[in-house]
């Protein structure tokens, strides 16, 4: 366990490193998965796959402040930073914030642009540069930007580090914050800008009503330094009624915090001696709760990370999933090194919790001793690994009673998934029957897609617009098209007399190949018996391929060798099926 303490007056050690695991889902603002989204824990990069899942095994990272960092087109970097333990895995759910533009300005001129949240930022004239040259950018200015709500209950999943921070002498420092920002600014090509040398941009926060009582009359500004995987303090923001005010030399994240004692934490938590994984854990300041941390059990229960020191503090645990539901606290107290709190064993007369075992086989019937198991539960993806035997065994919080669940198994060795089995979870044990792991593993191409685009045949020629279809996968890197409103797997061709689609039957089912490693179409072919399906060969310039930064597909074919029966298709990604 990493025992150093963080408290007011150390210097931190950032050369120290250790191997360590990081495991975790990534979200977008509407809690669905990310997918494709680059994510890099030490010197390796990993990429979220159709749920959002991400793993990176055996890293070297900084012991006292590791991070893992998530990018992806659109939205502002997932930062986390974590004290690492040597040869343990840290579990992390990211929830990733879009780069939505807040308003435009002129450079020369100089404006604000102000949220409906109440978060402001002003520009003098001629305050610009393009962050790459230096020099003075004189054009349109976007500014993208979101505000972090401090008291906001999935604040450990959006914001950047885990409230430590180096203040301005130097020192490690356990923060209280009263409100983040993220900002960046880009030209009209898109080049990133940052305010130039010797000018500073103004920068309002709101202050949340709940923090009024015991917000001070001034606060230190920190903002991350993305290198170090810590805030580092630099000037000072004034209260002004219901917002934080001051001024700032260059844009990232930005935070409005009170130092304070950091120590770190540590405990296990079990069921009836069975480690509870992946559950989110709360510990807040019993004489101001608005001041807490969040973290997350790892597979085997274990849980640790920086909490105030020299405080009355509460732990919570929750409930799996978005309800949010406590199930279990305690009250203890911290001083100036680290606390463990052991094995906490949580009762179960006082929550519901599911204990689920089963067993994995794969096609000849024997048990997978490779392979992992899916759970879609209270709305969020959990991954649970099988022992050598194939056997699954977990304890987990529950929301209702009873919890629907998903679950489905993958047999790493021979990359083949069972089907989707619908499960009943209920409090207590719930042993689920064996599951056969004998199919596809979806590739990076299956899930739900809008399609628009037109089929040219004479007489029939129509374009079609955001038509629900389902890409399924039916072999290594190939999708076959599945229409749900048809129920089958097929494409619609043609309007009828009351401009509804219609289509030809079962006998016309395209599937699409791809060539993973450059993500273009290599092939088109009828899954069925009927007539001859392949890529289009006409006049029409296309690209058949996958853009794996829009998740958009880009396929043209034709129906019996004929270029005068081509469809055009635009497949743009939804989310996993």
């Amino acid at each position: 366990m990493n025992d150093t303490p963080a408290y007011l007056g150390q210097i931190p050690d950032l050369s120290t490193k250790v191997s360590a695991s990081v495991t975790g889902f990534v979200t977008d603002q509407n809690d669905e998965p990310v997918y494709g989204a680059s994510v890099k824990a030490g010197t390796i990069t990993a990429t979220t796959d159709k749920y959002g899942y991400f793993e990176i095994k055996n890293t070297m990272v900084v012991k006292q402040a590791a991070t893992v960092t998530v990018e992806y087109a659109g939205y502002f970097k997932g930062i986390k930073t974590f004290g690492a333990v040597e040869g343990k895995s840290t579990f992390f759910r990211i929830k990733l914030m879009p780069k939505t533009i807040a308003g435009t300005l002129q450079a020369g001129s100089g404006g604000s642009v102000t949220l409906t949240n109440g978060l402001s930022i002003s520009f003098p004239s001629n305050a610009i540069k393009n962050a790459a040259t230096g020099l003075v950018y004189t054009g349109t200015v976007s500014v993208a930007a979101q505000w972090i709500d401090p008291t906001s209950a999935e604040l450990n999943k959006i914001m950047p580090g885990d409230l430590r921070g180096i203040n301005a002498s130097g020192f490690i420092n356990g923060l209280e914050t009263y409100g983040m920002a993220a900002v960046e600014l880009t030209g009209s090509t898109g080049e990133l800008l940052q305010i130039a040398d010797g000018k500073k941009a103004g920068i309002s926060f709101p202050l949340p009503a709940a923090l009024s009582s015991t917000a001070p009359a001034t606060i230190p500004l920190w903002y991350f330094d993305e290198t170090k995987g810590l805030w580092k303090e630099e000037g000072v923001a004034t209260r002004m009624g219901d917002k934080y005010v001051g001024e700032v030399s260059h844009f990232s994240f930005w935070n409005c915090d009170v130092p304070m004692n950091a120590v770190i934490f540590s405990g296990t938590i079990v069921n009836d001696n069975v480690p509870v994984p992946f559950t989110p854990v709360k510990i807040s300041v019993i004489s101001n709760p608005n001041n807490a941390r969040w973290g997350y059990t790892d597979s085997s229960g274990y849980v640790s990370g920086y909490v105030p020191g020299n405080a009355a503090l509460k732990m919570e645990i929750f409930s799996t999933g978005l309800c949010n539901t406590v199930l279990y606290s305690q009250n203890f107290n911290t001083g100036n090194t680290s606390y463990s709190a052991g094995v906490i064993s949580v009762p179960s007369s006082n929550i519901s919790t599911a204990n689920v075992t089963g067993m994995i086989k794969n096609c000849s019937n024997n048990p997978v001793s490779n392979g992992y198991i899916m759970i879609r539960l209270n709305n969020q993806y959990t991954r649970y690994y099988l022992n050598n035997n194939g056997v699954f065994n977990f304890s987990s919080f529950i929301c209702t009673n009873p919890s629907p669940t998903k679950i489905w198994a993958v047999d790493l060795d021979s990359a083949k998934q069972s089907p989707i089995v619908d499960y009943d979870l209920l409090p207590g044990i719930n042993v689920i029957p064996t599951i056969q792991a004998c199919g596809f593993v979806p590739s990076f191409y299956d899930g739900k897609f809008k399609m628009n685009g037109f089929h040219n045949r004479p007489t029939f020629q129509f374009p079609y617009t955001n038509v629900a279809m389902e890409m399924i996968t039916v072999g290594l890197n190939e999708v076959a098209f599945y229409w749900p409103d048809a129920g089958s797997f097929g494409h619609p061709f043609a309007t009828d007399a009351n401009n509804t689609l219609s289509w030809y039957g079962t006998t016309i089912s395209p599937v699409v190949k791809f060539n993973q490693a450059t993500n273009e179409v290599t092939e088109v072919y009828n899954l069925s018996t009927g007539p001859v399906i392949s890529l289009y060969t006409g006049s029409i310039p296309t690209h058949n391929y996958y853009n794996s930064t829009t998740r958009k597909i880009y396929v043209a074919w034709q129906y019996n060798n004929s270029t005068d029966r081509a469809f055009f298709d635009t497949l743009s990604y939804i989310g996993p099926r």
